[in-house]
């Protein structure tokens, strides 16, 4: 009677004439190796022991599922070896946060923050500030978030206006650092009154007094306002009389 090599290992049976079938898992001539799982062949995977060792970028029993790079940080799903990733991160691996807007495609992102090429600004990049001769706020000023905000002695959105002293103090019309003064005032900041003299100054007065009093006569009554009125009209006769 034939004898099958090693008794086939106990890994399958002999057969008349003398060769082993082997069982469900092993191979050889003496039923010896264990074989691996269906499809474990290079280039995925290399059969050792019976365990499947994968190439690099492949994984599973068999070594046929394509891998991502980092196994997508956690951070992302892995289709057909490209990591498509979660909201908020970037990468081939999904390892770094993303930026708002990709930075509008002005700017780079690093670790989640924009920093943005010149003439662009906020968060994503996406704003831009205007100017003269295409300088961000004509180079008076400093850009953020889209909005000038200009340096000393000048005004305007693109900071290309010449700002007046004291803003004219509330007294009048600043032009490219020029002030126009309102009727009664006068001076580079119209800080200096130019009064009338005389009965021109009084009149004036008295209508400043009548102005003044009626809006305390529809807060306080007819009495406050009268009082209101003869003790402001008293003024104007004293002063006015100094003048003429």
């Amino acid at each position: 009677m034939e004898v099958c090599p090693s008794g086939c290992h106990g890994n399958g049976h002999c057969r008349h004439d003398a060769t082993c079938e082997c069982y469900g898992g092993y191979a050889g001539a003496d039923c010896s190796i264990i074989t691996c799982a269906a499809g474990c062949e290079p280039p995925y995977g290399t059969c050792y022991n019976g365990t499947c060792h994968c190439a690099p970028g492949y994984g599973g029993l068999e070594c046929s599922m394509a891998l991502c790079p980092g196994d997508c940080s956690g951070r992302g799903t892995c289709v057909e070896q490209t990591c498509v990733c979660d909201a908020g991160w970037t990468n081939d691996d999904c390892s770094s946060r993303a930026c708002p807007g990709d930075c509008s495609g002005h700017g780079t992102c690093v670790d989640g923050q924009c920093f943005c090429v010149e003439g662009r600004t906020g968060a994503s990049c996406g704003a831009a500030c205007s100017g003269v001769g295409g300088v961000e706020c004509s180079g008076h000023g400093t850009c953020l978030d889209g909005a000038c905000y200009c340096l000393p002695g000048w005004s305007g959105h693109d900071c290309n206006w010449r700002a007046c002293s004291f803003d004219c103090s509330a007294h009048g019309f600043c032009h490219d650092g020029v002030c126009t003064c309102l009727e009664g005032y006068k001076g580079d900041d119209c800080s200096l009154p130019d009064a009338p003299t005389g009965c021109e100054c009084a009149l004036g007065c008295v209508r400043s007094c009548l102005s003044k009093c009626t809006l305390l006569h529809e807060i306080q009554g007819a009495e406050e306002a009268h009082t209101c009125y003869v003790r402001c009209a008293k003024g104007c006769t004293n002063g006015c009389a100094d003048e003429a």
